[in-house]
């Protein structure tokens, strides 16, 4: 049984920790941002009930389904959730693909680069990934630059087959 309300992840100024059904408002407000909805797209996320389905469905299921996920990002100072990070296990990819999303306040401040930094070792060590992918449109000059500063290298495109959106594919490598 994973304990959901526990933080996995704790960086200097942040914790990372499992999405859990009180986070619908949360949810709900970030899916839902214009840069969520232009880089990775519209979910479907209409109202809190929405919200909720979501994190259960996707977030929750994946927990115990795969045993990793997407994860919340809570800002130490605040204790309030204001970006998503972690791995998702897409048909078209043959490994883990790490994304993440902030809320445009928080956008420009380096807490993706931290977090990631942080959620990599995590996939690295914890969940034992030798290969980390991630995507990103073209047009998404921050989502890349986190990837470079993280050592990701560009791998290529590769097409979404449900959206038909081309993406550039990003690789990481277990350090030896």
């Amino acid at each position: 049984m994973i304990k959901l309300d526990t933080y996995i992840i704790e960086t200097k100024y942040h914790y990372v920790r499992n999405a859990v059904s009180s986070d619908k408002y949360f949810i709900y407000d970030i899916l839902n941002t214009k840069s969520w909805l232009k880089h990775i797209g519209d979910k479907g996320i209409n109202t809190i009930l929405d919200a909720t389905r979501y994190i259960e469905s996707m977030m929750i299921s994946s927990y115990r389904e795969l045993g990793y996920g997407m994860y919340v990002i809570v800002q130490k100072s605040t204790n309030q959730a204001i970006g998503l990070i972690g791995y998702i296990k897409r048909p078209y990819l043959r490994h883990p693909d790490l994304g993440f999303g902030i809320l445009p306040t928080h956008e420009g401040k380096g807490i993706v680069t931290e977090v990631a930094r942080a959620i990599l070792e995590y996939g690295m060590r914890v969940l034992n990934f030798d290969i980390i992918l991630a995507i990103t449109t073209k047009e998404n000059f921050g989502s890349k630059r986190v990837l470079e500063k993280c050592g990701f290298i560009v791998n290529g495109e590769v097409r979404d087959p449900n959206t038909d959106t081309e993406y550039l594919r990003f690789m990481k490598k277990k350090s030896a």
